[in-house]
C-alpha cells in the first residue's frame, strides 16, 4: 500500500523501511529477478527475492512466479504482491513449482529422473535473511487467498492447500552442504543459514555451525480469502536474547509440504508489518491523525500552533500504558507493555515550534537528458532558508553532487521527493513524490577521413582483419567521463557499418557511400551520418618469381600481371600499371 503523505511532519518512507529492516508496503519500485544470478525473469519487491524458476535442461526454461498487484488501498502508486503456484517443464516432464517471496535467497533443485515419482528428490526453500536485533511481538499483514477449482492440464491439482506466513530470527551461522540446479546438472554448495536448518528441521545433511532459534512462527492462510483481511500472528520466543538476524517467507503453498502443491493457487498480501506492543499504533494532535506516522520513528516536530491541542496515542497492546508529560514545547509520551515479548518501553517526543512548511510540486515536470547539471528541480516551498534535499526511488539515474547541483547519471525513469529538515522557524516538510524521466542523450556516429578500402572489396570486419579494408568510428557527444572509456564500456552493442562494393569497376581515389547502423545503449541514442563514404585505394597483390628451386616474391600496389613468351627456358613476367 502507498504511504500517507506528510502535511506537518517528516516522515520519509526509508525512516519507516530502516525501523523494521524492509519494505513490507511494497510500493518501492520493483526490481528484476535473477533466479540465476544472470536471467532476468520477472520482477521481485525490493529488498526481497521471487521463487521465479529458470533452469537449464535441454534449453533453459523460464517461469514467473511473483509480480506486482494492485494495492490493498488502490493507490495507484502502490503494489500488493502476488504469488501463485505453476508448472514448469517441458516435453512432458516437469512438475508444480511453489511462489513464495523471501528477505533471505530462494533456491530450487529439479530431479528430472525422478519427476512426480515416489523417489522425486526435488527440493527447494530460501536461505539467508536480514540483520535484525529486535524482538517484535507479532508479524501483522493483509491477505487474500484463491484456489484453482478445476484440474489443470499439467501439474498437481489440490483445491484446498494451505498457503503460508513464516517467521524467524536467530543467532550465530549453520552450514549444510545442498544439491542445486537440476539433477541432470547438479551443483553442490555450502548453504549459509538454510531455514530448515535454523527451524531444526531434519534434511538428511549435516548441520555445522552454532546458531541459535531465538524465535519462530509458521501460520496456516487457510480456505479462499476473497477480500483483503488482517492477519495478526503473535510470535513464539524460544530465548530471551536479542536475534542477530530474520527471515520471513510468505508462500502461495504449504511451503515445507511439497506433495500438497496445487497448480493455479494464489496468495496476495500486503502491508506487512512486525509489532511492537509497547510502541503506538496511532498518534492524533487536535483531531486529526498525524500523516505518514511510523511506529518505529520516535522523534516528531508539529507546528507551534498545534501546542496545547488534544493529542490521543493509541498503542498496540491490550495491556499497555500511556502516558502523557508536556513541558515548555515538549510533549513526551510513554508507553509501557510489561507483557511484550522485547520492548517493555517506548517514548515519543514532540516538539512544537514554527510554521508547517509545504513543498509543492513544480508547475512542469523536468525535461532532462543524460549528462544534464541543473540547479533543482523546480519544487516551490515556503521555507525559503532551508535548502532541499532529495530522495531518488534508485540509483544510477539522478545523484546530487557536492556543490548541491542535480547530475543526471543514467537514462531512465525515477521518482523524485523533495525535503526540508525542521527548525525554529518551520517544521519538517516532505513532498508529493514526483516520477521524471531522464532521456538518451544523443550521441553521433560517423567514419575517421581515413577510411579506405580496396577496389571490387565489400567492406566488412573480416575484409578489415585482412588488410583489405580500414575505419574507425568517430563519437561526439560522450557526456561525463564516458569519452575517457572505450566505446565498447559504454555501448552495449557496437555499431556496424556496411559498403558493399558495385558491380561497375571503380577508379582509384573515387568514393565509395557507406551506410552505418546498429549500435545501442544504455544512455545514448545514436545518430548516424548520412554521407559516411569509404575512399577506393589501390588493391594489393602478391607476385613471385620461380626460377630453379627457388621462389623470389614481392607486393605490387594496382599492377596488371601478364606472362611473356619462353626464353631459354625462362618466363619473362610483365607488370602492367592497369585495373583488374
Amino acid at each position: 500500500m502507498k504511504r500517507n503523505l506528510l502535511l506537518s511532519t517528516l516522515l520519509l518512507a526509508s525512516a519507516s523501511m530502516a525501523a523494521q529492516g524492509f519494505d513490507g508496503s511494497f510500493d518501492e519500485p520493483w526490481e528484476t529477478c535473477y533466479p540465476d544470478g544472470k536471467t532476468a525473469v520477472g520482477t521481485q519487491p525490493k529488498g526481497w527475492m521471487a521463487s521465479s524458476v529458470c533452469k537449464n535442461f535441454i534449453i533453459t526454461i523460464t517461469e514467473e512466479l511473483v509480480a506486482p498487484d494492485t494495492d490493498r488501498m488502490e493507490e495507484v502508486n502502490g503494489h500488493s504482491v502476488k504469488m501463485w503456484n505453476n508448472y514448469v517443464g517441458m516435453f512432458g516432464i516437469g512438475a508444480t513449482a511453489p511462489g513464495y517471496i523471501t528477505l533471505g535467497t530462494s533456491w530450487a533443485y529439479g530431479d528430472v529422473t525422478n519427476v512426480g515419482k515416489p523417489e522425486d528428490t526435488s527440493d527447494g526453500g530460501s536461505y539467508g535473511g536480514i540483520e535484525f536485533t529486535s524482538r517484535p511481538d507479532s508479524l501483522v499483514f493483509y491477505a487474500k487467498r484463491t484456489h484453482a477449482q478445476e484440474a489443470p492440464a499439467n501439474g498437481s491439482f489440490n483445491s484446498k492447500e494451505k498457503a503460508m506466513a513464516i517467521f524467524y530470527s536467530w543467532t550465530g551461522t549453520t552450514s549444510s552442504k545442498v544439491i542445486t540446479g537440476m539433477s541432470n546438472a547438479p551443483v553442490e554448495i555450502d548453504m549459509i543459514d538454510r531455514e530448515k536448518d535454523i527451524l531444526g528441521m531434519p534434511t538428511g545433511s549435516e548441520v555445522t555451525g552454532d546458531a541459535k532459534l531465538v524465535a519462530s512462527v509458521e501460520y496456516p492462510i487457510e480456505g479462499d480469502i476473497e477480500n483483503w483481511t488482517r492477519q495478526s500472528v503473535a510470535i513464539d520466543y524460544k530465548s530471551d536474547g536479542n536475534p542477530e538476524k530474520m527471515n520471513i517467507i510468505f508462500s502461495a503453498s504449504d511451503y515445507f509440504n511439497r506433495s500438497e502443491l496445487g497448480t493455479g493457487n494464489a496468495l496476495y498480501v500486503d502491508d506487512v508489518q512486525l509489532v511492537y506492543n509497547s510502541r503506538l499504533k496511532s498518534l492524533v494532535v487536535d483531531g486529526k491523525e498525524v500523516n505518514g506516522f511510523s511506529d518505529g520513528v520516535f522523534d516528531y516536530q508539529l507546528p507551534a500552533d498545534l501546542q496545547g491541542k488534544d493529542i490521543v496515542a493509541t498503542a498496540f497492546g491490550k495491556d499497555a500504558t500511556v502516558e502523557t508529560v508536556t513541558e515548555g514545547n515538549v510533549t513526551t509520551i510513554t508507553v509501557k507493555d510489561e507483557t511484550a515479548m522485547g520492548e517493555k518501553v517506548n517514548t515519543y517526543t514532540l516538539t512544537f515550534k514554527g510554521v508547517s512548511a509545504e513543498i509543492q510540486l513544480p508547475v512542469e515536470i523536468p525535461a532532462l537528458t543524460y549528462g544534464d547539471e541543473v540547479d533543482g528541480l523546480g519544487f516551490i516551498s515556503n521555507n525559503t532558508k532551508d535548502a532541499l534535499a532529495y530522495s531518488f526511488s534508485k540509483e544510477g539515474v539522478l545523484e546530487v553532487g557536492e556543490d548541491g547541483k542535480v547530475r543526471a547519471v543514467g537514462a531512465g525513469e525515477v521518482v523524485v521527493t523533495a525535503s526540508q529538515p525542521g527548525s525554529d522557524d518551520f517544521t519538517p516538510a516532505e513532498s508529493e513524490p514526483m516520477t521524471l524521466t531522464v532521456a538518451k542523450a544523443p550521441l553521433n556516429v560517423s567514419l575517421a577521413d581515413d577510411a579506405w578500402t580496396w577496389r571490387g572489396i565489400a567492406v566488412s570486419t573480416s575484409n578489415m582483419d585482412k588488410g583489405k579494408c580500414h575505419y574507425t568510428f568517430v563519437y561526439d557527444g560522450w557526456k561525463w567521463n564516458d569519452a575517457e572509456k572505450d566505446a565498447s564500456e559504454v555501448l552495449s552493442k557496437l555499431p556496424t557499418v556496411s559498403a558493399s562494393a558495385p558491380k561497375d569497376a571503380e577508379a582509384v581515389g573515387s568514393e565509395r557511400a557507406a551506410k552505418l547502423s546498429g549500435g545501442a545503449a544504455e544512455n545514448y541514442d545514436l545518430k548516424f551520418a548520412e554521407d559516411a563514404k569509404f575512399k577506393v585505394v589501390k588493391n594489393k597483390v602478391g607476385v613471385y618469381v620461380k626460377y630453379g628451386s627457388n621462389t623470389l616474391s614481392t607486393a605490387y600496389d594496382d599492377e596488371k600481371i601478364s606472362y611473356g613468351k619462353r626464353c631459354c627456358g625462362t618466363r619473362r613476367i610483365y607488370l602492367h600499371d592497369r585495373l583488374f
